[in-house]
């Protein structure tokens, strides 16, 4: 299951609903600044530019 970590108790119920059926759990940070996406379209858009960007060797 993936969710955001909004920080708050919101969430909580999916992840401990996850963790009782043994799937794994990713909680996403929203990054603070301008770099945070403001849609869907935005999102996948940068992760896709993450993704392709030439890595170190």
């Amino acid at each position: 299951m993936v969710a955001k970590n909004s920080g708050g108790a919101a969430t909580y119920g999916k992840i401990a609903a996850a963790r009782a059926l043994g799937l794994p759990v990713v909680l996403v940070a929203r990054p603070e600044g301008p770099e945070a996406a403001a849609t869907v379209e935005d999102a996948l858009a940068k992760m896709e530019r993450h993704l392709a960007a030439p890595r170190g060797e």
